[in-house]
């Protein structure tokens, strides 16, 4: 008998597979976007988190390509993920900083530039 909160041995595996298959992915998505078909990337990235792959770059990369594409909300929901899972990324506040200037937001924009600066003095915005 399964107590209470346990996971069976197969749902185990089938997100152990799951995370691979988002794995490939991402991988396939970073491809893309390093030759610029761009959404194709973003459809990949978003198979890859339906899949359960998680990792910085993942949604880094996204909040980028959502900010790019005038989806401001989503980006900025990617980049307060990549902080959930980093809270001292200053890449993570750059491209936040980067999605205010876009929103016309100055003084949030100027706040996110310096956490970023804060955390790595050497990083793109410094």
């Amino acid at each position: 008998m399964k107590g209470f909160g346990e996971e069976s041995a197969n749902h185990k595996q089938k997100k152990e597979n799951s995370a691979k298959e988002g794995a490939i992915y991402f991988n396939q998505a970073i491809k893309y976007h390093s030759e610029g078909n761009i959404q194709k990337a973003k459809i990949l990235y978003l198979k890859s988190i339906a899949n359960g792959f998680e990792n910085e770059s993942l949604y880094s990369n996204l909040g980028v390509i959502h900010k790019n594409d005038g989806e401001f909300k989503e980006a900025d929901k990617c980049h307060r993920h990549v902080l959930r899972m980093n809270p001292f990324s200053s890449d993570a506040y750059t491209n936040l900083s980067s999605l205010e200037i876009a929103k016309n937001e100055f003084v949030s924009a100027l706040a996110f530039a310096n956490k970023a600066i804060n955390l790595n003095p050497r990083c793109d915005i410094a």
